[in-house]
């Protein structure tokens, strides 16, 4: 009988250690409201993507950013350099498209705005007890808190509401597949 020998590697480990790379590249196109610009113009060329988001770093980081979002299946994109045209892939079109009711972002941009920071605490709470969220100064009830801010309290509704919204998408996605109609469904009832 033939054993076989595992060999040990870092490869899970490294994955896990560097896993924030691609939540802040995903976070930052979010923030950006890449997929929305790119829901509502069609495919765009990598030039056009970087003149109607306003950014000002080299053309080399612009194909560093969205490849890297098409290496994560968020993007798709045909041609090379100048000729690249980048789209939202079926998943980005349906769920990261802020003009739809499907639209889940709202939880990423909180977590981009909020739970960034807090989560890069992690080992302070961890050593001294305290919450680590700014309303650590305060002593107040975390909904008391993010309740007096509008803007705060509208993100937090807005990420609540965008994950029931994409759970009931995703459901009404599975029941129409299962009845046989080979057709997407957008809305959230």
């Amino acid at each position: 009988m033939e054993t076989t020998t595992i060999q040990p590697t870092p490869a899970a480990i490294l994955q896990m250690g560097t896993g924030f790379w691609a939540s802040k590249v995903l976070l930052t196109a979010v923030n950006f409201q890449l997929f929305t610009k790119l829901a509502t113009h069609g495919s765009m060329s990598a030039k056009a993507i970087k003149n109607i988001l306003g950014l000002k770093y080299s053309d080399r980081n612009l194909y560093d950013f969205l490849d890297c979002l098409t290496g994560l299946s968020f993007l798709e994109r045909e041609g090379l350099l100048a000729t690249v045209i980048y789209s939202n892939t079926v998943d980005t079109a349906i769920f990261l498209d802020k003009a739809k009711p499907s639209y889940i972002g709202g939880i990423l941009e909180m977590q981009n705005d909020q739970g960034w920071n807090v989560w890069a605490k992690l080992d302070n709470g961890l050593k001294t007890g305290l919450i680590q969220h700014e309303i650590k100064d305060n002593g107040e009830n975390i909904f008391d808190f993010i309740s007096k801010d509008p803007e705060m309290f509208k993100k937090f509704v807005d990420g609540m509401t965008g994950v029931q919204m994409g759970k009931k998408s995703r459901f009404l996605h599975h029941r129409i597949n299962a009845f046989g109609r080979n057709m997407q469904c957008c809305n959230c009832l």
